[in-house]
């Protein structure tokens, strides 16, 4: 014997770390409780723990993470077991900032480099919460206004103190500022470190781009001598590379590197460089410095951008594979990168029926589609081509498909909500020759591949129930055979339903259970009241 579900289980205070909680006792209690036994779910990290309270009602539970949100629940414990547990209630706890950095140093190495060195918060009590730091350097003029963007970099480990800054301009002044951050949101800022990196070599000559017509993409540097060269000009060097995400629209990420191309220029009266094969439709980034005796001074930055082709190539890695009987998930990749002339906006896919003379053509956003409807038994051929700004690329090579006979779709499939998270299921049965039994695939989001919903197997039957669905939503159902062989036959028709019990009684549940019989309590359906009810049990 267990007792009942505790009652009225509510939070009644949170701040960053903690939760009150207060509940009631059981309405049905007919053995002693022990203790309580408190759950809660960490949605970030998805772990549930667990604890034993004392019987009281109300508990506040301790070292939570700030800013995250847990789901709670609760059930009282006899010497025999747990009882019901109550429906889980989701709680957030508060915001938290963390503070800035301590003893925050700059120490330079050489004219493009430094190293970053801090403490962790004054704060102990914050350092568990702490994910990592992030360092930010601004380059600045003489009147203290920011030049360019700046440099972001993020280190993952609250453990490392030190960070070495590199690819910075000689002779030029920095602001360093760090920070720590958690799974969300950063603490506060240091006040800014003013970092000087070492001169005596040349400072920025002045650059320009100019993109050049020729067999394919390609940039005119072109460039005067520096004002400052601090001795006799050695030579030049050219650093260029694509911008990361750099076609249209396209976001772009703080973390993500630019991978730098060198060219050094042995000659010191050059004032000229053309760099070919580059991609069409992204954007450069060029950096040239003068170098004298002691170094290479500072960069000149200019960004450039190609303009955009049609694709050159058809996509790649084209494949494909049956999900049921008439239904194939097709997946490929874009063309290869030197071929795409420009960010590609999505495809064309064409599906011809053998001995037919219609083509069917569907536009697609994603490099990836699911093909319905398919006829038994009949060869079919496909192909696919990419698409642009500025035109369609070629297309693929026909590609080969067979489809088989297969059983047919089961019919009449209905669906109905039994609770507030349940359906019932049911379709009038397919003959069992063959046959293994069924597979449900539902699925709460907006999507046409079965592949990801969810799906429950059945041996031969004619229902099925659905448990644990979100309360209130809309679901899409279809249904098909699963053969012996281990293949499944022909999809249903999709049926949409929603989970919103209208017709069944509400609320069943046991509050108490004993050796040999059980209480049962239930709530009127949503749409009538009935004049009489019908129990069933079964063993």
């Amino acid at each position: 014997t267990v007792p009942s579900q505790p009652l009225g289980l509510a939070s009644v205070l949170q701040n960053a770390t903690s939760i009150q909680l207060k509940w009631e006792r059981p309405e049905f209690v007919q053995v002693p409780i022990i203790n309580y036994e408190l759950y809660w779910h960490d949605t970030y990290t998805d772990e549930v723990q667990c604890k034993s309270i004392p019987v009281k009602g109300e508990y506040v539970l301790t070292d939570l993470y700030p800013d995250n949100e847990y789901k709670i629940w609760l059930a009282a414990k006899s010497k025999s077991d747990e009882g019901a547990p109550t429906p889980p209630i989701t709680v957030s706890t508060k915001n938290y900032v963390i503070h800035e950095p301590e003893d925050v140093v700059v120490e330079v190495v050489n004219f493009t480099s430094a190293i970053v060195r801090w403490k962790p918060p004054k704060q102990k009590e914050q350092h568990r919460f702490i994910v990592g730091y992030r360092i930010s350097t601004q380059e600045m003029d003489d009147l203290r206004k920011p030049i360019g963007e700046p440099l972001v970099h993020t280190v993952q480990n609250r453990s490392t103190l030190t960070f070495l800054l590199t690819d910075l301009q000689p002779d030029s002044k920095y602001e360093v500022r760090v920070a720590a951050f958690m799974r969300q949101g950063f603490g506060k800022r240091n006040s800014p470190i003013v970092l000087q990196t070492p001169g005596g070599v040349p400072s920025r000559p002045k650059l320009k781009l100019v993109d050049v017509e020729t067999v394919g993409a390609a940039i005119e540097a072109t460039w005067e001598n520096p004002s400052k060269t601090f001795g006799k000009i050695q030579g030049w060097r050219l650093r260029y590379g694509k911008r990361p995400n750099s076609y249209n629209n396209d976001p772009k990420y703080e973390e993500e590197k630019l991978h730098m191309t060198d060219v050094t220029l042995d000659q010191p009266d050059a004032n000229k460089h053309d760099i070919r094969n580059l991609d069409y439709g992204r954007e450069y980034e060029f950096r040239l410095a003068c170098c004298n005796d002691v170094g290479c001074g500072q960069e000149a930055i200019a960004l450039i951008r190609i303009p955009e082709k049609s694709p050159a190539g058809p996509p790649t890695n084209i494949s494909f594979h049956h999900i049921t009987a008439n239904s194939i998930a097709i997946s490929w990749e874009d063309p290869v990168p030197s071929q795409c002339n420009g960010r590609i906006l999505g495809y064309k896919f064409q599906l011809h029926k053998f001995n037919d003379y219609l083509v069917s053509e569907r536009n697609v956003s994603s490099p990836k589609m699911i093909v319905k409807g398919l006829e038994e038994n009949i060869p079919y051929h496909f192909r696919i081509c990419a698409y642009n700004g500025k035109g369609v690329g070629p297309f693929s090579e026909k590609i080969h498909l067979d489809t088989t006979l297969a059983p047919r779709a089961p019919r009449n499939v209905k669906a109905m909500a039994t609770s507030e998270d349940t359906l019932e299921v049911w379709w009038d049965e397919v003959p069992r020759e063959s046959i293994a039994g069924y597979r449900i695939f539902y699925s709460v989001a907006d999507t046409e591949n079965p592949e990801l919903w969810k799906h429950k197997d059945v041996p031969w039957t004619s229902s099925v129930h659905l448990q644990n669905l979100v309360q209130s939503s809309e679901y899409s159902i279809q249904v098909a055979v699963r053969t012996k062989v281990g293949g499944l036959g022909r999809l249903s028709e999709a049926l949409l339903v929603k989970v919103t019990p209208e017709d069944v009684p509400m609320k069943l549940r046991s509050p108490f259970v004993g050796n040999d019989y059980m209480y049962l309590r239930w709530e009127s359906p949503n749409a009538f009241v009935p004049y009489k009810y019908k129990v069933r049990s079964h063993k």
